[in-house]
């Protein structure tokens, strides 16, 4: 079962043909941008060194965390780099090895989401309906999605993250029949993240700056957790008008830099055409279609 909303291209300026070309240097420059970001917040945690800094820190780390792996994910879709080699390289070295999770698993699942879309073999509706169901059928009103957010920020929600790397790696009996999965040889994907770690802990050891890595995983399993759910829940589900199935949004700038970061906010469009690269999407989002607010969108999951 696949996607079956449409976006008819109506700037007769531009072809799906025309906005899916690849140009490298608009994914690199954003992320590089993003690391540039991590590494001030490092700074000013270490040049403050007082814990309440430290949790700011964490807090706006965890989110280009998440706007790193939303820049992985259109890696796993090939639009960062016209070379493949150069779009695998460089999405598994900036967004997922040091996520300590591979870009194979990524693509297997994500692609299985879009073939099987709302489907029995969907690997979100496995998780949202089986694995995690209570947190995420409806009716779930806003004040209870808004104490997910503050409880994955205090770590309440690591169970899930663990959830979510089973369902990313599809292991396990619920996966047993998953199209696509890899039970042999799964090891060798392995090898760049552990290289990665290895490197970035003998690195920090020796400019006595361990602490970092700490740092870095305690905001991976809390605000990281926390911006990524708050994103889903601006994707599907809900109630949406018109028998779609996708959620059509008008965030303020604030809520794209911290919820929706490189344009995830148009996740219809993307399903629509999943070729186009995140920076020339806006160019096929209709003009009077009716949209959102983060707010509005929450409120479509019950009272």
């Amino acid at each position: 079962m696949g996607y079956s909303e449409e976006v008819v291209i109506t700037d007769h300026r531009y072809s799906a043909k025309a906005l899916s070309r690849r140009v490298f240097y608009k994914w690199l420059f954003p992320a590089l941008t993003e690391w540039a970001a991590i590494i001030v917040l490092f700074w000013i945690g270490f040049t403050a060194n007082v814990w309440p800094v430290w949790v700011i820190v964490i807090f706006l780390l965890g989110s280009r965390q998440h706007a790193l792996g939303v820049l992985g994910h259109d890696g796993a879709h090939f639009t960062a780099a016209k070379s493949k080699r150069i779009n695998d390289a460089a999405s598994a070295l900036l967004c997922f090895w040091p996520m300590m999770t591979t870009l194979g698993d990524f693509r297997r699942f994500h692609y299985n989401h879009h073939r099987h879309f709302n489907s029995a073999h969907d690997p979100e509706v496995i998780f949202k309906s089986t694995m995690s169901g209570k947190q995420w059928q409806p009716p779930i009103t806003r004040r209870r999605i808004a104490m997910y957010f503050i409880g994955d920020l205090f770590g309440f929600g690591i169970l899930e993250v663990l959830k979510a790397r089973q369902v990313l790696t599809m292991s396990g009996l619920l996966f047993q029949n998953a199209p696509g999965r890899i039970t042999k040889g799964r090891w060798k994907n392995w090898i760049g993240p552990l290289a990665i770690l290895a490197f970035i802990v003998g690195v920090l050891y020796s400019s006595h700056l361990l602490v970092a890595l700490a740092i870095w995983y305690a905001a991976l399993l809390t605000s990281f957790w926390a911006f990524f759910r708050l994103r889903t829940w601006t994707e599907h589900g809900g109630i949406i008008e018109n028998g779609q199935t996708t959620h059509r949004l008008k965030l303020s700038w604030v809520e794209r830099i911290l919820i929706t970061p490189h344009e995830s906010w148009s996740h219809f469009e993307h399903h629509a055409h999943p070729g186009i690269p995140f920076w020339s999407r806006h160019k096929i989002c209709e003009k009077g279609v009716r949209t959102k607010s983060l707010w509005a969108t929450l409120g479509t999951f019950g009272e």
